[in-house]
């Protein structure tokens, strides 16, 4: 699912009649997320707190897939345009409902319960599985990269946000049973107070996302009564290629070793 902020973006390229970002030397690059990255889910189920994660499970999971990064290495500058993936792993065991709201249970990435709000009714227990969770990080300030420290490699995590791109919550309290899709261009700005970073270790580079969403509302039963929030760290790598331009010098360093190599002989 591709942000709205992206028609805002276009729109201001052609109002401007300027690059998409301050820095022309920007260059693309795609780091892929590697083991230990994860993100605890928060917020609301059914207008409460939920109780407890569903028993084997816990409120957080793993993730895989790629982040989109366009770096100014000469500046320090950074700049994520979005277009990235970061999947929810499954939990180790199947959580409650089934795929298609029914009592049963089946892989999921977070499983939630806890009394469902159903005023003026009393309140009823339920169950919820979040599936299929897929999540995007952009700049926060479209067009703006954000600068980098050049020996720490830190950047201040707030310049990031977030967006759901697909996911869905399959729900069950009682004989009420449904499923909400998640997917929305809603943006949340990184709360995050530490910072990230962007580091190097011989050719591979690090880059370390420091993340806590704000909350992304849906509905289950009244407008609004539950939601999502994500909050955890992110880690993702790449292999360095030389530059063409560093390519290049190194081919002159060699034909001059050539040549004196020759005149030696």
């Amino acid at each position: 699912m591709i942000s709205t902020r992206i028609a805002s973006l276009a729109a201001a390229c052609v109002i401007g009649g300027a690059s998409t970002v301050a820095s022309a030397a920007l260059q693309p690059y795609t780091f892929t997320i590697t083991g230990g990255s994860s993100l605890a889910v928060g917020g609301q189920f059914g207008g409460a707190n939920p109780t407890n994660a569903q028993p084997g499970t816990t409120f957080s999971t793993n993730y895989t897939g790629t982040i989109a990064v366009e770096i100014d290495h000469a500046a320090n500058l950074i700049y994520f345009p979005g277009q990235s993936q970061l999947n929810a792993g499954n939990q180790p065991v199947n959580v409650e409902p089934f795929t298609d709201s029914t009592p049963g249970s089946a892989p999921g990435n977070y499983g939630r319960e806890g009394n469902v709000q159903l005023s003026p009714l009393p309140s009823m227990f339920g169950v919820e599985a979040i599936r299929n969770l897929r999540l995007d990080v952009e700049t926060a300030a479209i067009g703006t990269p954000t600068s980098y420290n050049p020996t720490t490699g830190q950047f201040d995590s707030s310049s990031v946000g977030m967006t759901i791109d697909q996911g869905n919550s399959d729900f069950l309290f009682g004989t009420i049973f449904g499923e909400t899709d998640l997917a929305s261009s809603a943006f949340s700005l990184n709360q995050a107070v530490t910072a990230s970073t962007l580091t190097s270790n011989g050719t591979i580079e690090t880059l370390t996302l420091r993340l806590q969403s704000g909350v992304f509302p849906y509905t289950i039963v009244n407008t609004n009564d539950s939601s999502v929030s994500f909050g955890g760290t992110i880690i993702a790598t790449r292999v360095v290629v030389p530059e063409p331009a560093s390519l290049a010098v190194l081919g002159l360093g060699g034909l001059s070793l050539l040549a004196r190599r020759r005149r030696r002989v």
